[in-house]
């Protein structure tokens, strides 16, 4: 088989970058966080101009029953995708190859959306509601795959490569949804067009840019599909925590939204979300400097070098803490005014709910990472602690929201960060203190071989 016999040539190169005098060149994690940051405020931006868009030539019970396709689909996928982003990323012995972690993603991003299909049909949604489902469930899965074309950049630190694939995917993104529903009126048609996209986005622009970020000739490991079941097997085992992880933590986020529209109406679900999203928008800083810097966590850490590896997290904790105190106080002195100004007066009602989620982001952003755990791939350990958390917002959800509406869906949302917060920290500390068996990153026995990645221009 060609991969196979791909995985017998020897390595071309070290993966880091290399100066013009061949030897190894350090990346600047403060230009990757820069690149990585610009991706992430133009995707976030376009994402968070769907939901405007929405808003706007739509009503709030649209914008509900988006964000409940999104509730729905996300958790699904967050699941079948085993984090394998991620572990790819801190995979410093290179267990696995890339054809391994490709292939993988195909099959779990097919059952995903199986998944997502049979709960559109055994749902009892309007048949809009049902098409919005399916349409947002495979827009998910196209993007799955190419999350994990890029993860291969991200870990040589081919940032700007990330980012600018990224960014273009959100612009498109936004100008599709909006000029369908200027068109046509309807959600559903405009998620369909979104299917169309980001198809042809894989198709036309991630491929080719990893292709053009890539060794010459053609990596074909990279982009190779190769299924070797009892291989994949063992990989869906390993990253089966890390994927639970995942799961959880969109299930974490959206588990307030599935009590709102129990309890409520997608009109208050659509207030919650608008309030929601501007966590999105002042984290983004925060989330940025974590994904980047999560490749060298995972080489200090297994290195040894525990002086650095503290030292990079401390520097993510006080980034997160001076990101996310302006929002807060934005929340507190001028929230209602927000809402009013971004969305329209219906939504000045949820200034409390601002306040009290963007506290809930401040104690979450500033605490230790969970970036960490990824970093010293204490997969099962970050589990149990999202599993905690869970069950902490589940019950203040049962507790708090019939009797507080969405003020009680908001603290629920704090509640389930503070238990993760101490979690992670006290989990952190620990592993710090009292080290088990370090990652082994020697060439192994079964270390596989397979094209670096060279920096672009």
């Amino acid at each position: 088989m060609v991969a196979t016999a791909e995985r017998q040539l020897p390595t071309i190169r070290q993966a880091a970058p290399h100066s013009s005098t061949g030897g190894p060149r350090r990346v600047s994690l403060r230009r990757n966080i820069s690149w990585t940051l610009l991706g992430n405020v133009i995707h976030a931006v376009c994402q968070w101009g769907i939901l405007i868009a929405i808003a706007r030539l739509g009503s709030p019970e649209m914008v509900g029953q988006y964000a409940l396709a999104v509730a729905i689909v996300l958790p699904i996928f967050m699941l079948a995708n085993l984090n394998l982003n991620f572990v790819q990323v801190t995979d410093a012995a290179d267990r696995f190859h890339p054809a391994d972690y490709l292939s993988l993603r195909l099959v779990t991003s097919g059952v995903a959306c199986l998944v997502v299909l049979a709960i559109a049909i055994a749902g009892r949604d309007s048949t809009a509601a049902l098409f919005t489902l399916l349409a947002v469930g495979l827009a998910k899965a196209v993007e799955s795959i190419s999350e994990i074309l890029h993860s291969q950049l991200h870990k040589q630190e081919r940032m700007k490569a990330v980012s600018l694939a990224k960014s273009a995917r959100g612009l498109v993104g936004i100008a599709t949804v909006g000029l369908l529903l200027l068109a046509t009126g309807s959600l559903a048609l405009a998620m369909w067009a979104m299917v169309a996209v980001s198809l042809l986005l894989l198709a036309k622009l991630d491929i080719p840019i990893v292709k053009l970020c890539s060794t010459s000739p053609l990596p074909r490991g990279v982009f190779t599909i190769d299924f070797q079941w009892p291989k994949m097997l063992r990989l869906a085992v390993m990253a089966l925590p890390a994927g639970l992880a995942a799961a959880l933590l969109a299930f974490n986020t959206n588990l307030p939204r599935y009590f709102i529209v129990h309890y409520l109406d997608s009109a208050a679900l659509g207030l919650f979300v608008a309030a929601a999203y501007f966590i999105v928008a002042t984290d983004l800083v925060v989330r940025s400097a974590r994904v980047t810097a999560l490749p060298r966590l995972s080489r200090h850490f297994a290195a040894g070098q525990r002086a650095d590896f503290c030292r990079v997290t401390a520097y993510l904790m006080a980034l997160g803490t001076l990101c996310t105190m302006p929002g807060l106080l934005l929340a507190w002195l001028a929230g209602g005014t927000l809402l009013d100004w971004i969305y329209g007066p219906e939504y000045r009602q949820a200034a409390d709910v601002f306040f009290w989620l963007m506290l809930a982001n401040v104690i979450w952003q500033s605490s230790v990472p969970t970036a960490v755990l990824l970093a010293m791939r204490k997969f099962w350990t970050l589990l149990a602690i999202r599993a905690l958390s869970a069950v902490a917002l589940l019950i203040a959800a049962i507790v708090l929201l019939p009797e507080y509406g969405l003020l009680g869906a908001a603290w629920a949302v704090l509640a389930g960060k503070v238990i993760s917060s101490t979690g992670t920290a006290l989990t952190a500390v620990a592993a710090l203190l009292y080290p088990h068996a370090e990652i082994d990153v020697s060439p192994a026995k079964n270390r596989e071989s397979f094209p670096a990645i060279k920096p672009c221009a």
